[in-house]
């Protein structure tokens, strides 16, 4: 679930930035860009030119590197920020660090995201 929801984000982003650079570079012609900058894809970060222009792949506008490695560190530090751990054994322990719960000593583990169902609820059984 982790995966697809950061690689949804890292689409989002993506996408964000090819439309912020389009409407930012529109008046922009390729003499004007910033030399030694490298262009990249959103989706596809292996294609890098040393001029902006289209992505051979699928198409979209190359975007400035350093836009695309700025927004991973922003997205990293909302993850990190929005992270919070519990007591497997007391729920009602949570922090947002890891550490041990003050009641047993276990290690706390990343909370379930929202939505989530625990893994011995899933079955729908009740045990039975």
């Amino acid at each position: 679930m982790r995966k697809t929801t950061t690689a949804l984000t890292v689409l989002i982003v993506g996408v964000a930035l090819a439309g912020g650079a389009a409407f930012v570079g529109c008046g922009k012609k390729a003499e004007e860009a910033a030399e030694g900058t490298t262009y990249t894809c959103p989706m596809h970060l292996e294609v890098a030119s040393d001029e902006p222009g289209e992505c051979p792949s699928c198409g979209m506008d190359l975007v400035p590197a350093d836009e695309i490695a700025q927004a991973e560190t922003a997205m990293e530090v909302e993850e990190t920020a929005a992270a919070s751990y519990t007591c497997p054994m007391h729920p009602e322990v949570t922090s947002d660090e890891p550490g041990e719960c003050p009641t047993c000593g276990m290690d706390l583990v990343l909370a379930e995201e929202e939505g989530e169902a625990p893994a011995e609820e899933e079955s729908g059984h009740g045990g039975m």
